[in-house]
């Protein structure tokens, strides 16, 4: 199955944190973090459905270095990477990121 790279850019405001969405459509089958103006080290990131049940939830992410988040059935980063299809806008939250703090979230989705 072709995999399609989605991105959106979370950038934070004077209290840290930021809100963004996707359109998407397909199995999620993993997530990439990228620092772009360094955040707060030890930042979160929470992305929800399209009916709001968080699918992954990530606490503690580091300041500078990208990281890869494999997202699981229970909604945390980590092993099995078995998500059901998802289809609509996800929302993506960040916080405890510092003010005026920037990252881009690539979502992988099997189509």
């Amino acid at each position: 199955m072709p995999v399609e790279a989605r991105t959106v850019t979370l950038t934070s405001d004077g209290s840290g944190d930021a809100t963004g969405s996707i359109l998407v459509s397909g199995i999620i089958r993993g997530v990439e973090v990228i620092s772009i103006t360094t955040p707060t080290d030890q930042w979160d990131l929470t992305i929800k459905s399209p009916g709001g049940v968080a699918i992954l939830t990530d606490t503690g992410i580091g300041s500078a270095a990208p990281e890869l988040l494999i997202p699981a059935q229970a909604g945390t980063a980590g092993a099995n990477g078995q998500l059901f299809g998802l289809s609509g806008n996800l929302s993506l939250v960040g916080a405890n990121m510092g003010a005026s703090k920037s990252a881009k979230v690539i979502i992988y989705v099997e189509r």
